[in-house]
């Protein structure tokens, strides 16, 4: 190697060892989650971290390999995308959210791909990452999510 792939290769080693161990990794469910030390974020925290923030990651499914991205307008309205799909789907994601008074970001999500689903999730904190679950029970599905402003 040269002297130049060398440094690229140490600047590449430091950078992933800078980066936050809860980014790194997913969680097999909220127990393993919550024994690493995640927090769960309040309805107040929710209403100002989300209004005007595009959130993306891999669906909330045990067997999806789905992603999406989607921003979430102060106004309620919702919309984004889904990636992952046959290519003949229409990845257009469309529709409405609140905070509920337990904390949990409920959806009414449309999509051509998948038709209407409402849903309720929680939000984690671990480090600087978020995490959504499905429900408050140990074995819930946990997915980061990367917010963007």
């Amino acid at each position: 190697m040269t002297g130049r792939q060398v440094r690229s290769v140490a600047l590449a080693l430091i950078a992933l060892c800078l980066t936050p161990q809860a980014a790194a990794q997913e969680f097999a469910n909220l127990a393993e989650l919550l024994a690493r030390g995640a927090k769960r974020l309040s309805a107040i925290e929710l209403q100002a971290l989300l209004p005007g923030a595009t959130l993306s990651g891999r669906v909330l499914h045990a067997t999806s390999r789905l992603e999406l991205e989607v921003t979430y307008a102060s106004d309620g309205r919702m919309d984004g995308k889904l990636f992952g799909l046959h290519p003949s789907a229409s990845p257009a994601v469309q529709g409405t959210w609140a905070i509920d008074a337990d904390g949990r970001l409920c959806t009414h999500v449309i999509t051509m791909a998948v038709g209407q689903s409402k849903t309720c999730v929680l939000f984690y904190r671990l480090e600087d990452v978020h995490f959504v679950a499905s429900s408050d029970a140990d074995s819930a599905i946990v997915r980061s999510r990367k917010i963007a402003r």
